[in-house]
């Protein structure tokens, strides 16, 4: 692809301005908005979807094979934080997957509704609802849910302002929107040492920094009551975790199947206790200077 033009260059999906080249990733281009800075893939709708929409038998193994408790303890994490905030109902999860984030509102007492273009997604379902659908196509009705989250989504989509205009219409009045994505503006970015692990297109379109995350809401600022914007994880992390999960799981793969209740007790406990600890250190460790290698954003919108 040319990298010295902006002719032909597709037009910012957030304000509709011209873009400048930015860098090349798997041989797509990554272009910055000359007007709101925002960074995005050069490729149209339909290659992004087609790019997403993609399933095949290995997804369930490869979701399943790179969760760990560490994953149950974040996600654990995350629906206490939105249960604080507002009283539990019905939430809805967008791009549930196998539904590990769903299975922990539903500790906590909430109704849970989950939403995936994916086939193998309603057989994941475990105590609640699915929807095979993408969030556009969904028959949900206005102001509908109590909160909906959307972890590693808003990098997918061909149109972040329309899917957060989406978001916000069939959220109730007073509820919860959360939403996660990879930090453009992480330290190793910056430093220009990141080898960008699972964020590189076709599949990622969308880079946001903390300054354009923010940026996203302001058409629907009107409907907000409060909104807070983070950056956290330890940048360059990916590959470390990924390689400490293999061990940890060969090691257990190993382990003597007889082992006693009292002794399983006890290891479930110590893994508790240490994911309690990692995740705690992992989400801490990149909140310094907004240069974390994720960004979250909750929203709450404004009650009637």
């Amino acid at each position: 692809m040319t990298t010295d033009s902006t002719a032909d260059r597709k037009p910012c999906p957030m304000c509709s301005s011209a873009p400048v080249y930015e860098r090349t990733l798997n041989n797509i281009d990554l272009v910055r908005c000359a007007g709101c800075g925002f960074v995005y893939a050069d490729m149209d709708d339909d290659a992004i979807e087609a790019a997403n929409f993609h399933f095949d038998n290995e997804t369930v193994e490869k979701y399943c094979g790179l969760q760990t408790w560490v994953d149950w303890f974040w996600f654990a994490r995350i629906a206490r934080r939105i249960t604080r905030r507002v009283v539990a109902g019905t939430v809805l999860d967008v791009g549930c997957g196998n539904g590990l984030l769903l299975r922990q509102f539903l500790e906590l007492g909430w109704i849970g509704v989950g939403l995936d273009p994916s086939p193998w997604a309603k057989s994941c379902a475990q105590g609640y609802e699915v929807v095979q659908s993408t969030l556009g196509q969904a028959p949900f009705p206005n102001d509908h849910f109590e909160a909906v989250t959307n972890t590693a989504v808003l990098e997918h989509v061909a149109r972040p302002g329309s899917y957060v205009e989406e978001v916000m219409r069939i959220l109730k009045p007073g509820g919860c929107a959360y939403f996660n994505v990879p930090n453009y503006g992480s330290l190793a970015i910056r430093l220009g040492i990141s080898d960008f692990p699972s964020n590189i297109p076709p599949w990622h379109a969308n880079y946001f920094t903390h300054k354009t995350l923010r940026r996203l809401f302001m058409p629907v600022e009107h409907t907000i009551e409060n909104i807070t914007v983070r950056s956290y994880g330890i940048p360059q992390s990916y590959g470390a975790y990924v390689w400490i999960h293999r061990k940890l799981r060969s090691r257990i793969a190993e382990a003597k199947p007889q082992e006693q209740p009292q002794t399983n007790r006890y290891r479930k406990d110590y893994q508790r206790v240490l994911a309690r600890l990692l995740g705690s250190i992992y989400y801490h460790a990149g909140r310094p200077l907004k240069m974390g290698d994720k960004l979250e954003i909750m929203v709450i919108k404004r009650p009637i």
